[in-house]
C-alpha cells in the first residue's frame, strides 16, 4: 500500500502570493484582489485531502488454479472501499499471465466507490499448458481533484497450473516381458477376453468357466490377452525451423511439443512403461529409457525445462545435436518412438521413415501451428500432406489443436488406428 500527494496546487498558491505582493507594492487593488483566485485554487486542493490508508482492499480470485488445457478460467480482481469516505475515482489493472489469452471480459475496470461498495475487473482466460504466473493486481484510488492517490496491490499468488490427464497413449504391440498395460495377442493373464481352451491340471480356479461347466459338465479355462510393458522414446522437436506461433500471446510449437512430451511421459511411466526422451534441436541430448517413475519423471522434466541448457549431471547417452540415424543406433531394439513435432518441414517424415525401417514403430503427436492467415492456410496444406505420408507408411498421427486437451487428440487418433 502507498499513499502519494501531488503538489499540483502549489502553482496556485505561488500565484496568489505573487498577486498579493504586487498589489501591495504597486498599490493596485485589482492585482491584490486577483490573489483571491489563486488562494481559492490552493484551498480547494487542501480541503479535498487524500484517501485514508487502508481504505482500499484488493483481492484476486481464480475459478480453477489447476484447469485442463483448453478450459476457460474465470478471474475476478476486486477492490473494496473499506473506509468511511467516498472514493470518486478508482481504477483496477490486473497483470495477466504471459502467453495466456484473454477471451472474454477485461482485466481493467474503473468507477466510483461509496463506503462498503466494491468494483471488480472480471475476465476469462483460455488455459494453455504449463505453469503461468500472474503479475500484480493494482487498484488506485484518487481524490476528485487528483491531488491525493492511494495504491493497493494483490500479489501474484499461486501460478495457474495447466495440465491434461486422461486417456492413455495407444501403443503398438512391441513389448517386453515386464507387466504393463499394452495388450498383446498372447493368451495368459489379463482383463480382455482372448479364447477358451480345455482345462489343464494346475489352471487357476478363478479362470475356470463355471457357467459352461454347469451347462455341459465339461471343464474349460478362459484365456485373456496378456498385458506387457513397452519401451518408449519420446522425441521432442525443438528445432528453430519447427517453432511456430499460431497467434500472438500463445505458446510456440516448441513449448507445446515439450508440454506434450512431459504429459505423455507421466502417463506412460504410471503404467510401468520404460520411458526415455531425445531433444531434437537446441542443445540436444538423449536420456535412455527408464522405468523408475520418480527418477525418470524428474530427469525428463529437467531435460525439457530449457532445451538450450542441458543439465550436466544428467546421465545422457547423447549430448549435443544429433541426426535421426545417430539416434537410431542408440535406441533399444524393442523401443517405440513417439515424436512430438508440428510437422513444419519434411525432416520429421524422413526421420520417422528411418526409425520404422529399423523396426521401431512410430507415433507422431503434432501440435497444430496453423493460423487463419493466407500463409497459415498454405502451411496447413503442407502439414496435412506430411501427415498423409506418415500414415501411408504405417506411422500413427495424432493431430492436436492447442484449443483441446491432448487426451482428446490421442483418443481420436487411437480410434482411427484401431480400424
Amino acid at each position: 500500500m502507498s499513499v502519494r500527494t501531488r503538489s499540483r496546487w502549489l502553482p496556485g498558491l505561488l500565484a496568489a502570493l505573487a498577486c498579493a505582493f504586487g498589489g501591495v507594492v504597486f498599490g493596485d487593488p485589482v492585482v491584490f484582489l486577483a490573489s483571491g483566485v489563486g488562494l481559492a485554487y490552493a484551498a480547494y486542493g487542501a480541503v479535498a485531502g487524500e484517501p485514508a490508508p487502508g481504505s482500499l482492499v484488493v483481492e484476486r480470485r481464480v475459478s480453477d488454479e489447476e484447469p485442463r488445457a483448453g478450459d476457460d478460467v474465470r478471474v475476478v480482481c476486486e477492490a473494496v472501499n473499506a473506509g468511511d469516505t467516498h472514493l470518486p475515482d478508482v481504477r483496477i489493472v490486473d497483470e495477466t499471465p504471459e502467453g495466456v489469452a484473454v477471451v472474454d471480459g477485461s482485466p481493467r475496470a474503473g468507477g466510483t466507490l461509496a463506503p462498503g461498495e466494491s468494483l471488480a475487473a472480471a475476465y476469462t482466460l483460455r488455459a494453455r499448458r504449463g505453469d503461468h504466473e500472474f503479475g500484480e493486481c493494482v487498484a488506485v484510488a484518487r481524490t476528485l481533484t487528483g491531488a491525493g492517490e492511494l495504491r493497493e496491490t494483490a500479489g501474484g499468488g499461486d501460478p495457474l497450473t495447466v495440465r491434461s490427464g486422461g486417456d492413455a497413449l495407444a501403443l503398438r504391440e512391441q513389448t517386453e516381458s515386464a507387466v504393463g498395460r499394452v495388450e498383446t495377442d498372447d493368451a495368459g493373464e489379463g482383463v480382455a477376453f482372448h479364447s477358451v481352451r480345455a482345462y489343464q491340471h494346475g489352471d487357476p480356479v478363478k479362470r475356470v468357466d463355471w457357467r459352461r461347466f454347469a451347462r455341459t459338465g465339461e471343464l474349460s479355462t478362459v484365456e485373456y490377452r496378456e498385458e506387457r510393458a513397452a519401451t518408449v522414446v519420446l522425441v521432442v522437436d525443438v528445432r528453430g525451423e519447427s517453432r511456430r506461433v499460431r497467434a500472438p500471446g500463445e505458446s510456440d510449437t516448441g513449448r507445446l511439443s515439450r508440454d506434450a512430451a512431459v504429459e505423455l511421459a507421466g502417463e506412460l511411466l504410471s503404467r510401468n512403461d520404460a520411458v526415455g526422451v531425445a531433444v531434437w534441436g537446441a542443445a540436444g541430448g538423449y536420456l535412455p529409457p527408464s522405468r523408475d517413475r520418480e527418477v525418470a519423471a524428474r530427469s525428463i522434466e529437467r531435460l525439457l525445462a530449457d532445451p538450450a541448457r542441458v543439465p550436466e549431471d544428467l546421465d545422457l547417452r547423447l549430448r549435443g545435436l544429433w541426426q535421426p540415424d545417430t539416434l537410431t543406433r542408440h535406441l533399444p531394439g524393442n523401443a517405440q518412438v513417439v515424436c512430438c513435432t508440428p510437422l513444419a518441414d519434411d525432416r520429421p517424415v524422413e526421420a520417422a521413415e528411418t526409425w520404422m525401417a529399423h523396426g521401431h514403430p512410430v507415433t507422431v503427436v503434432s501440435p497444430d501451428p496453423a493460423g487463419d492467415s493466407h500463409g497459415g492456410r498454405v502451411a496447413a496444406l503442407e502439414r496435412r500432406r506430411r501427415a498423409r505420408e506418415l500414415r501411408g507408411f504405417g506411422a500413427r498421427v495424432a493431430d492436436w489443436s492447442p484449443d483441446e486437451p491432448l487426451a482428446g487428440a490421442v483418443a481420436r487418433a487411437g480410434t482411427r488406428w484401431s480400424r
